[in-house]
Protein backbone atom coordinates (compact mmCIF):
# COMPACT_ATOMS: atom_id res chain seq x y z
CA UNK A 1 0.00 0.00 0.00
CA UNK A 2 0.88 3.70 -0.98
CA UNK A 3 0.83 5.98 1.74
CA UNK A 4 0.76 9.82 0.99
CA UNK A 5 0.65 12.36 3.77
CA UNK A 6 -2.52 14.79 4.15
CA UNK A 7 -0.16 17.47 2.25
CA UNK A 8 0.70 15.46 -0.72
CA UNK A 9 -3.29 14.12 -1.15
CA UNK A 10 -4.42 17.80 -1.27
CA UNK A 11 -2.10 18.88 -3.76
CA UNK A 12 -2.89 15.60 -6.04
CA UNK A 13 -6.40 15.01 -5.48
CA UNK A 14 -7.56 15.63 -8.63
CA UNK A 15 -5.42 13.66 -10.47
CA UNK A 16 -5.17 10.96 -7.79
CA UNK A 17 -7.84 8.52 -6.75
CA UNK A 18 -8.03 7.44 -2.98
CA UNK A 19 -9.94 5.51 -1.35
CA UNK A 20 -11.26 5.61 2.58
CA UNK A 21 -11.58 2.12 3.85
CA UNK A 22 -12.35 0.63 7.56
CA UNK A 23 -9.38 -0.53 9.55
CA UNK A 24 -12.06 -1.64 12.62
CA UNK A 25 -15.28 -2.16 13.21
CA UNK A 26 -17.20 1.33 13.00
CA UNK A 27 -20.43 0.81 14.98
CA UNK A 28 -24.14 1.88 13.35
CA UNK A 29 -25.46 4.96 14.29
CA UNK A 30 -22.22 6.90 14.77
CA UNK A 31 -21.75 10.28 13.10
CA UNK A 32 -18.90 11.68 10.96
CA UNK A 33 -17.77 14.69 10.51
CA UNK A 34 -18.66 18.13 10.52
CA UNK A 35 -17.47 17.54 6.57
CA UNK A 36 -15.39 20.84 5.40
CA UNK A 37 -16.51 22.18 2.06
CA UNK A 38 -19.19 21.84 -0.24
CA UNK A 39 -21.35 18.39 -1.46
CA UNK A 40 -21.22 18.44 -5.16
CA UNK A 41 -24.03 16.78 -6.91
CA UNK A 42 -23.70 15.97 -10.45
CA UNK A 43 -21.83 14.91 -13.64
CA UNK A 44 -18.91 15.41 -11.77
CA UNK A 45 -19.56 12.65 -8.77
CA UNK A 46 -18.30 9.60 -9.49
CA UNK A 47 -19.62 6.52 -7.78
CA UNK A 48 -16.80 4.18 -9.17
CA UNK A 49 -14.62 1.95 -7.07
CA UNK A 50 -11.39 2.82 -7.90
CA UNK A 51 -8.30 0.97 -8.21
CA UNK A 52 -5.01 3.12 -6.39
CA UNK A 53 -4.22 4.36 -2.43
CA UNK A 54 -6.12 3.74 0.28
CA UNK A 55 -6.58 5.58 3.32
CA UNK A 56 -7.11 3.52 6.55
CA UNK A 57 -9.12 4.60 9.14
CA UNK A 58 -9.94 3.99 12.74
CA UNK A 59 -11.49 4.85 16.31
CA UNK A 60 -9.35 5.85 18.93
CA UNK A 61 -10.74 6.74 22.00
CA UNK A 62 -14.23 7.76 20.25
CA UNK A 63 -12.27 9.61 17.90
CA UNK A 64 -12.09 8.70 14.20
CA UNK A 65 -7.95 8.87 12.94
CA UNK A 66 -6.41 7.82 9.62
CA UNK A 67 -2.94 6.00 10.11
CA UNK A 68 -0.63 8.13 10.35
CA UNK A 69 -3.36 10.41 13.10
CA UNK A 70 -4.57 12.85 10.85
CA UNK A 71 -8.40 14.01 11.81
CA UNK A 72 -11.23 13.38 9.85
CA UNK A 73 -10.82 16.84 7.65
CA UNK A 74 -7.55 15.66 6.10
CA UNK A 75 -9.53 12.54 4.57
CA UNK A 76 -13.52 12.49 4.85
CA UNK A 77 -13.30 14.31 1.60
CA UNK A 78 -12.04 10.93 -0.29
CA UNK A 79 -15.09 9.10 0.93
CA UNK A 80 -16.96 8.18 -2.20
CA UNK A 81 -20.73 7.28 -3.13
CA UNK A 82 -22.04 4.01 -2.88
CA UNK A 83 -23.65 2.20 -6.55
CA UNK A 84 -26.57 0.74 -4.86
CA UNK A 85 -28.29 0.71 -1.56
CA UNK A 86 -26.70 -2.70 -0.64
CA UNK A 87 -23.16 -1.12 -0.75
CA UNK A 88 -24.09 2.17 1.43
CA UNK A 89 -22.99 2.26 4.40
CA UNK A 90 -22.47 5.64 5.35
CA UNK A 91 -25.72 8.68 4.51
CA UNK A 92 -24.83 12.36 4.67
CA UNK A 93 -27.23 14.28 7.08
CA UNK A 94 -27.13 18.11 7.97
CA UNK A 95 -26.89 19.54 12.02
CA UNK A 96 -29.79 22.02 11.49
CA UNK A 97 -30.16 24.88 12.55
CA UNK A 98 -26.33 25.27 12.28
CA UNK A 99 -26.04 23.56 8.63
CA UNK A 100 -23.15 21.85 8.95
CA UNK A 101 -23.40 18.13 7.23
CA UNK A 102 -21.56 14.92 8.71
CA UNK A 103 -22.02 11.16 7.75
CA UNK A 104 -24.33 8.92 9.69
CA UNK A 105 -22.71 5.11 9.61
CA UNK A 106 -25.96 3.01 8.69
CA UNK A 107 -24.98 -0.38 9.39
CA UNK A 108 -21.89 -1.95 10.84
CA UNK A 109 -19.21 -1.31 8.63
CA UNK A 110 -16.58 -4.49 9.23
CA UNK A 111 -12.99 -3.72 9.08
CA UNK A 112 -11.59 -3.53 5.74
CA UNK A 113 -14.45 -2.29 4.05
CA UNK A 114 -13.90 0.68 1.55
CA UNK A 115 -15.97 3.51 2.08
Amino acid sequence: MVLISPRAMQATRASTTVSVFADCSIPAGLRIGPVPGIFKLGKYVSDRKEAGPKKKIRLVRGDFVDESGCPVADWIGFICAARNSQEQNLEAVSDLPGGQIFYRVLREIPAGEER
